[in-house]
């Protein structure tokens, strides 16, 4: 019973949709015989030929406000890219309808440029356009790839329920401007950047693709990024690229650039100057002389790498385990009476960021050889000289042996000679080693020579090493001698206790034993001092017994 009120209501609308049709074309009719002066019989015929085609497609003008629509009047496109008109309806009892309603888009003049029949599609849409919304979800959105210029609309969806109803949405209609280039990306205000804290930077571009949506790409690779998008209305959107990453000093002045692929192959970017803060790096200490002469003077400038610029310094000289600071606080210093010994200097280059020190350096300081009070001369047990001469100068010396003011000739002598390179501290030394088996005859001397003077000395006729061991072996022999001696001695008497009489009578006192122990050197003195005296009462005793007799 339902489907035939709703079977009869529907007709009812169709005939009340025709009379409407009727009066508006005689309202045309009225119109034509008003302002253009023609034939009767041709503006009949004008009317009947939009009677019938209206009367073909006669749920275009008058549906009712129970079928509703909502897309925007119009809409951007960039040309050879894609776009996806939004679009929304319903129609009564949509659910019940929702798994047999057909969808399509045609233009004003009724050429589809979307239908499920493909064959109906005019020839220069086809595989162009797709309806990618799902019409059981009053989704009835439409997408066109690779947008043309005349692809401008108006552009008009229609609906289909076979055998129930059927209309466009004449009245809503849509039309698409098409643009050449691509929209600039845009990059957000960057704050203050600081060297080693971590930043995000947005990059955003509409569109209104939303199956296809650019692609944004950052010129910087250290860093990790996350894609949005929003729906900012009207079928357009807008992609947001937002990156994270921790700039470095090595950023400063550099560019930061996304760039915005579209569907379709354009594209467009923009880009930011970074300017990143950061701490003096490079601190260095930058002077024009390679070389300098031992008391001369010399300008010593503090350079370094900051932003902002360095606004103050420090300078600081090493002196051995000492480091003085210097009165001086610009980037420039200069130094007078430089010497050997205050040649190594280093400064501190300051900012709003922090402080940073240079490295060491110290100054090519040249100056005339000194020879050093190691340098000697001496003979081993085989007789072979080694003489060293130790030499300490900038720049390195020439030396030379003489021999009794001579200059020492190797190939005549059989002597050697080497030369050691070798740093002591501040000090830059070379050795001349001297060796060889000839006797040594008149005065040896040692002689340097360098750009800025010359030094030398003369060397003692060294002992032998043979001296040496004699006089140790002949201390051993009488140490032994010594305690040989000590022991023959304690032995005789040990001996004599033994065998001799008299000295068995004076033992015969009954006097304490006394306890047997280790004896030592002052103790074997004693004995033999003990010794001495007993022989003495004993002789006295044998002279003694003899005068009785």
């Amino acid at each position: 019973m339902q489907d035939i009120l709703h079977h009869l209501l529907f007709h009812i609308g169709k005939v009340s949709m025709l009379l409407c049709l009727i009066c508006q074309n005689l309202i045309f009719f009225a119109d034509h015989l008003i302002i253009i002066y023609v034939s009767l019989p041709a503006v009949i015929m004008l009317c009947f030929q939009k009677l019938l085609l209206q009367c073909v497609f006669l749920e275009v003008i008058c549906l009712t406000d129970d079928y509703k629509i909502i897309l925007p009047t119009s809409i951007s496109a960039l040309k050879g890219s894609c776009v996806v008109i939004p679009c929304e309806f319903s129609i009564p009892d949509h659910e019940k309808y929702a798994e047999s309603i057909l969808g399509m888009w045609h233009f004003g003049n009724w050429e589809y440029v979307s239908h499920p029949d493909s064959s109906k599609v005019v020839t220069r849409f086809k595989k162009r356009t797709a309806l990618i919304g799902d019409l059981q979800k009053h989704d009835c959105s439409l997408k066109i790839d690779e947008v043309k210029v005349d692809d401008t609309g108006p552009f008009c969806f229609r609906f289909d329920v076979p055998g129930i109803v059927k209309g466009s949405y004449s009245k809503h209609e849509v039309l698409i401007h098409i643009t050449d280039s691509p929209d600039v990306p845009s990059i957000n205000c960057l704050p203050e950047l600081k060297a080693g804290v971590d930043l995000a930077v947005t990059c955003s571009v509409p569109h209104t693709c939303l199956t296809n949506p650019p692609i944004i790409t950052w010129s910087y690779t250290n860093g990790t990024f996350a894609v949005y998008h929003n729906k900012t209305g009207n079928g357009a959107w807008q992609v947001y690229s937002v990156l994270k990453f921790i700039p470095l000093a090595s950023d400063h002045k550099s560019r930061l650039t996304c760039t915005a692929k579209y569907w379709g192959g354009k594209q467009a970017d923009a880009s930011v100057l970074l300017n990143v803060t950061y701490r003096p790096k490079n601190v260095n200490i930058e002077y024009k002389e390679s070389r300098v002469k031992e008391g001369a003077s010399i300008d010593l400038r503090c350079a370094s790498d900051s932003y902002p610029p360095a606004s103050s310094y420090q300078w600081y000289n090493v002196i051995g385990d000492q480091t003085l600071r210097l009165p001086q606080t610009s980037a420039t210093i200069y130094v007078q009476n430089v010497s050997r010994k205050s040649r190594a200097f280093f400064c501190t280059s300051q900012n709003s960021e922090g402080l940073t020190n240079s490295t060491t350096v110290r100054l090519n300081v040249e100056y005339k050889p000194e020879i050093l009070s190691e340098s000697a001369c001496t003979l081993d047990i085989t007789g072979q000289l080694t003489c060293q001469c130790i030499v300490d100068s900038i720049p390195p010396p020439e030396i030379e042996w003489r021999i009794s003011g001579s200059n020492l000739n190797e190939s005549n002598t059989g002597l050697k000679s080497f030369s050691i390179n070798n740093r002591r501290g501040q000090q830059n030394t070379v050795t001349k080693v001297l060796q060889g088996w000839v006797p040594f005859t008149g005065i040896l001397s040692c002689s340097a020579t360098n750009t800025q003077g010359k030094a030398s000395m003369s060397f003692k006729r060294p002992m032998s090493d043979l001296y040496i061991y004699i006089a140790i072996v002949v201390a051993a022999v009488l140490i032994i001698a010594i305690g040989a001696g000590l022991c023959r001695l304690r032995v005789k008497r040990n001996e004599r206790k033994k065998h001799d009489p008299k000295i068995a009578f004076v033992n015969n006192y009954e006097q304490p034993k006394p306890e047997r122990k280790t004896e030592t050197q002052d103790d074997v003195m004693n004995d033999i001092y003990q010794n001495v005296q007993a022989f003495e009462v004993d002789e006295d005793i044998y002279v003694n017994v003899s005068a009785n007799k």
